[in-house]
């Protein structure tokens, strides 16, 4: 009898020990288990944020932008511009509070004041186009028509304020700061505007491309409390299973479920955030693509048919049979200038066409001071609307041409992309400053397609752009 409680005790102790060394390992299992999705959340909850950062950014200097192009297209309309004519610009300023000075400085040392105090041009001919001014200011420089520039002044008590209140730091400690160093957002106000110190440990950074000339860096810091946040209700049960092993085994198999399904939820939530985004960032190229597409279709408009009507003028007074030629191209050109392409994007073949009629009519312009080759297979493919117009037309805006030194264009393809290339002589005291609006929509239009590979450089006296073709 005695033997026989032994033996009892021994296995019951052995079924014990099994159960509890099962629950042991499901404990185990489960906490590194909810741990690896939780860190995995929390990655993501930091792109996120850096991706809201960027959107915070591009919303606070859309006003800018606004301003810029309401003065240029003030300035492209007469010439000139009037103190009253900003008045409207004013009130819009006024109205918000995120900018403490605004100022437009013209080359001519005349600044026209907007909102706040004025700026002295002198000095702000060699400050970078965004930099952090005492006492805690962002100043953002951008170029405008004309070799002028509009400087604003942004609060950083407001952006910091603005983005407490979008949740940056409220679960780890943020710090945004330019490509420069200095610090833009920060929980410690005394620390704005001043460089990052270099024994500063964060778990988290990464660089985030927004509006502003370079891009800016988010640092984060997260606690080691929201990293193992519920790992310590696990490890209390623990105790407690020694004597209900089995039963401890079904309860923490059921707590690691519902952990589990929970955190599942929070990625499945912070997906579909991080999917709107990216919609949000594709319809945005898109719309600017497109608006620039729209520009460059309102620049090709009057110039172009004015100098070509000319042309059209000098043929009929000396070759008149040419003429008719002539005037034939030219409807040509505008059908297809007013072609609506889906996309923005057209057909290599019907590129290579338009622009070898576009050249015809430059080419009565310019005579002999200007030279075209065009080589290669441009039986499939296709290539954003106007592109190979743009590329040749800023060719011939920003280099002199004459007969001693022609400007010549080669256009070639190799199957997988094209090769744009022309010998460089820039225009001396041109007042034709590029705005860089045509290889801004060219390369918008690849990055909405996600397509890569658009470039251009300057190599040995030549400017060569590569254009990719989209099958």
């Amino acid at each position: 009898m005695h033997f026989s409680k032994k033996i009892i005790f021994a296995g019951g102790a052995g079924i014990i020990a099994i159960f509890l060394t099962l629950a042991l390992y499901a404990v185990y299992f489960s906490q590194q288990t909810v741990r690896k999705v939780r860190i995995q959340n929390i990655e993501n909850e930091a792109h996120i944020n850096s991706e809201m950062l960027r959107h915070e950014i591009h919303n606070l200097l859309e006003l800018p932008r606004q301003i810029h192009f309401a003065i240029e297209n003030s300035w492209q309309n007469n010439g000139q511009i009037r103190d009253t004519e900003l008045q409207p610009l004013r009130n819009i300023l006024e109205a918000n509070p995120n900018f403490l000075n605004a100022t437009l400085c013209t080359p001519g040392g005349k600044n026209f004041v907007l909102k706040g105090r004025g700026f002295e041009a002198e000095k702000l001919n060699s400050t970078p186009a965004v930099s952090v001014v005492p006492p805690s200011t962002l100043r953002y420089k951008t170029a405008g028509p004309q070799a002028s520039f509009f400087v604003y002044d942004i609060s950083l008590e407001e952006l910091n304020r603005h983005l407490a209140e979008n949740h940056l730091g409220s679960d780890q400690q943020a710090v945004v700061m330019l490509g420069s160093g200095q610090i833009l957002f920060s929980e410690k106000p005394d620390e704005w505007g001043k460089i990052l110190p270099k024994n500063a440990e964060f778990e988290w950074q990464g660089p985030i491309r927004t509006d502003l000339p370079e891009p800016l860096i988010l640092y984060l810091k997260f606690s080691p409390e929201k990293i193992s946040r519920g790992s310590g209700q696990i490890s209390l049960m623990l105790y407690g299973v020694s004597a209900l092993a089995l039963l401890v085994l079904v309860m923490l198999y059921l707590f690691y479920q519902r952990n589990l399904s929970r955190e599942r939820s929070v990625s499945y939530r912070l997906s579909e955030k991080n999917q709107q985004l990216q919609l949000e960032n594709e319809r945005r190229l898109k719309e600017n693509a497109l608006l620039q597409l729209q520009q460059i279709e309102t620049q090709i408009n009057p110039h172009f048919l004015f100098n070509s009507l000319n042309s059209l003028k000098a043929l009929i007074e000396t070759e008149s049979p040419k003429s008719n030629e002539f005037l034939q191209k030219l409807a040509d050109v505008y059908r297809y200038v007013l072609k609506n392409n889906e996309g923005a994007l057209a057909e290599i073949s019907d590129e290579i066409q338009f622009v070898e009629e576009y050249f015809y009519l430059q080419k009565i312009r310019f005579g002999t001071a200007l030279e075209m080759e065009i080589s290669g297979n441009f039986e499939r493919g296709k290539i954003p609307f106007l592109s190979l117009q743009t590329l040749v037309e800023n060719a011939v805006k920003h280099n002199a041409l004459s007969k001693n030194l022609p400007l010549k264009i080669e256009i070639r393809s190799d199957g997988e992309r094209l090769t744009v290339k022309n010998n460089l002589n820039p225009k001396k005291n041109s007042p034709d400053a590029s705005t860089g609006i045509g290889l801004e929509y060219i390369a918008n239009i690849y990055r909405f397609h996600g397509r890569g590979g658009f470039g251009f450089l300057e190599e040995n006296d030549y400017f060569v752009v590569f254009v990719p073709l989209i099958f």
